[in-house]
């Protein structure tokens, strides 16, 4: 008997977003496309892009605890991310995976999410909030490439990605 594993993509998220990924501070990723019909249930690496730096990140935290106030949200819930982001949040490597279970149009999501959830995404007109479960944090930061997009991960790195993944899920606060 063959087991069937579905294929494992990579979406790369600049910072701090990632990061808030990783921490389960947020679920849904808005893009401005939906993903493709056989992405959906597939494991989803979340890979933190280069760009950025700490000073940055702290203002973007800044402008999302602002926005999120305004929207009536539990800013405290950044603060471990604010944490990170003043001790310098990693870059260039997958931080961790989840699975992707569908999308909503953002119209209809924004709606439903929280309001922090709401000041962590776009959830401008035309967009779409894919919506994630299942967080596993890598035992070790994997450094790897960067694209714009989705991208199927190679079989070869997918294996090494699969051994650094627990079997259960797992916060970001254990690593540190």
């Amino acid at each position: 008997m063959t087991i069937h594993i579905p294929p494992m993509y990579k979406l790369t998220l600049v910072q701090p977003w990632a990061t808030a990924m990783a921490l389960r501070i947020k679920v849904n990723e808005t893009r401005s496309w939906a993903p493709p019909k056989d992405a959906l249930g597939c494991d989803l690496v979340i890979h933190a892009g280069l760009a950025g730096n700490r000073q940055e990140d702290l203002w973007m935290i800044r402008d999302i605890v602002e926005f999120g106030a305004r929207q009536g949200a539990d800013v405290q819930l950044l603060a471990p991310l604010h944490a990170l982001a003043a001790a310098g949040l990693p870059r260039g490597q997958a931080l961790c995976v989840v699975t992707l279970d569908g999308w909503t149009a953002t119209e209809a999501a924004a709606r439903i999410v929280s309001p922090l959830e709401y000041a962590l995404g776009n959830y401008g007109h035309g967009r779409a909030a894919w919506h994630t479960s299942n967080l596993r944090v890598l035992k070790t930061f994997m450094p790897m490439r960067g694209h714009q997009g989705l991208r199927r991960v190679p079989p070869g790195l997918e294996a090494l990605i699969r051994a650094e993944m627990p079997l259960t899920q797992q916060s970001f606060g254990a690593l540190e």
